[in-house]
């Protein structure tokens, strides 16, 4: 008698797991060990590239008027798309700069705008011109008068104030998408850039676009000073919204919360040097920026 062979049950080819999500990705899973905290964290700077930056003199290829990144130490371009997490403002009162070849350092800050850290203090000051003055920070930043015209030197009543605004703005780039924040710190000739924005912020919002859903057009501007000196200041314009329901609006908020929160203790990579001393003195000093 014939017997049948059965025919081998085709062995079916083993489906693979889909790997999971690596921790660091996911928040629900990640966790961190250690003692790491705030204080071990760094935030890149966003700079906006000068002739007289000491990126551009150490590397020929970078280009002044166009968008670096501190840590990835790239040349991001002349034009971003970005969101506005936060805008801080302070105070500084730095003794005035190009006095005997002597840097200028920081004699008080206000850190709220308001407070200065040191009050009534009296600072002996001296002057371009040679001579010395009394710098005395009050109770307060306005009634110290320090931020009026004509404080740095009272005997010159259109003299600059001897104290500067600081406006520090902290954004994500969408357009080059780089994750995580940057921070960029305008140059007292970017305050009134800054204060533009500000305002463009607020109407945008009263026309029911949440701040964090604006997106904004981050582009190089271009200032003339007397004897061909030239630099840069940014401009933001409108560009456009994030749909509703679009998952990054939670992600900014989450990260626009935390960066409020810790604001005090971040540090920022590469944005130790002192902005103002990349720009040419016509432009610095010239009451009309």
């Amino acid at each position: 008698m014939r017997t049948v062979s059965k025919k081998k049950a085709e062995t079916l080819p083993e489906i693979r797991k889909e790997a999971p999500l690596p921790v660091v990705h996911d928040p629900k899973r990640f966790r961190r060990f250690g003692n790491v905290g705030i204080a071990d964290m760094e935030i890149p700077a966003l700079k906006l590239l000068q002739g007289l930056s000491p990126e551009v003199k150490a590397n020929h290829e970078l280009r002044a008027g166009n968008f670096y990144h501190s840590i990835l130490e790239e040349d991001l371009g002349d034009e971003l798309k970005v969101v506005v997490l936060l805008v801080h403002h302070s105070v500084v009162l730095r003794t005035p700069k190009n006095v005997r070849g002597v840097d200028s350092v920081v004699l008080a800050r206000a850190a709220d705008g308001v407070n200065w850290d040191k009050p009534n203090q009296r600072f002996e000051v001296m002057l371009p011109h040679g001579g010395k003055t009394e710098w005395n920070t009050g109770r307060n930043v306005q009634a110290s008068g320090l931020l009026d015209w004509g404080s740095s030197d009272p005997q010159n009543r259109n003299s600059t104030p001897a104290a500067q605004h600081v406006y520090t703005v902290i954004l994500r780039l969408l357009e080059p998408k780089i994750e995580g924040p940057v921070i960029y710190t305008g140059s007292v000739t970017a305050n009134r850039k800054i204060m533009q924005l500000n305002s463009k912020i607020d109407i945008r919002a009263s026309g029911g676009v949440e701040p964090l859903r604006q997106l904004y057009i981050m582009t190089a501007e271009e200032r003339q000073g007397g004897q061909g000196i030239s630099w840069f200041v940014p401009n933001f314009a409108p560009g456009g919204q994030l749909d509703e329901g679009d998952p990054l609006f939670d992600e900014f908020m989450a990260q626009a919360e935390r960066l409020e929160h810790l604001y005090p203790s971040i540090k920022v990579v590469g944005g130790e040097t002192e902005l103002d001393d990349q720009i040419p003195s016509a432009g610095a000093s010239n009451a009309a920026y």
